[in-house]
């Protein structure tokens, strides 16, 4: 009798020890994968910021030398477009790299983000005919026609559309990096 009890107290408590184990090993893996999912949410944040930084330097870039015309000023267009489009690729790779995560949040979220990547994609490839057409009209002799084009564009295409692409993408990357952040705090 003795023995029987004895073997049922070290079955329990090899049980409760083996219980305790594969939940101290589960919580451990959703800790594991909810900081993941935090970090990729907070990079994706930071690649939207740097897109917005540099777009903004390139459009700068390109504004001053429909204005000033001079070979500096080529130059740093040259180099703005350069980083603008390797911001442009970082954020793409980063895009296409959540689906990496087993998340079907992730999942979800991905067909957005791509979607908001090729608006940004779009939207950058017309702006640089755009410029290219106002330039041309500069060439062509029609200054104050191609600084009432540069301004229609200034105010509609970059602050009517750009800007509001940037802050809601900016937003939901915020958005998707808090939600993390508390189902972080929540689990452990």
């Amino acid at each position: 009798m003795f023995r029987f009890r004895l073997a049922v107290v070290i079955i329990v408590s090899f049980s409760f020890v083996l219980f305790l184990g594969i939940v101290q090993y589960w919580g451990s893996n959703q800790v594991t994968r909810y900081f993941q999912r935090s970090q990729k949410a907070y990079e994706a944040f930071d690649h939207y910021e740097r897109l917005s930084e540099v777009a903004y330097r390139h459009f700068k870039q390109r504004m001053d030398r429909l204005i000033i015309a001079s070979p500096t000023a080529e130059a740093g267009v040259e180099s703005s477009k350069r980083r603008l489009y390797e911001a442009m690729d970082v954020l793409r790779d980063a895009a296409t790299s959540t689906a990496t995560l087993a998340n079907p949040e992730s999942q979800a979220n991905k067909s957005a983000e791509l979607e908001r990547v090729a608006h940004f994609t779009a939207f950058l490839e017309a702006s640089e005919y755009r410029f290219d057409e106002i330039e041309r009209l500069r060439q062509l002799g029609e200054q104050e026609l191609a600084v009432q084009a540069l301004s229609k564009f200034s105010e509609e295409e970059i602050d009517g559309k750009f800007q509001p692409l940037i802050d809601a993408a900016i937003s939901a990357e915020r958005d998707n990096a808090g939600k993390a952040r508390q189902e972080l705090e929540d689990l452990v």
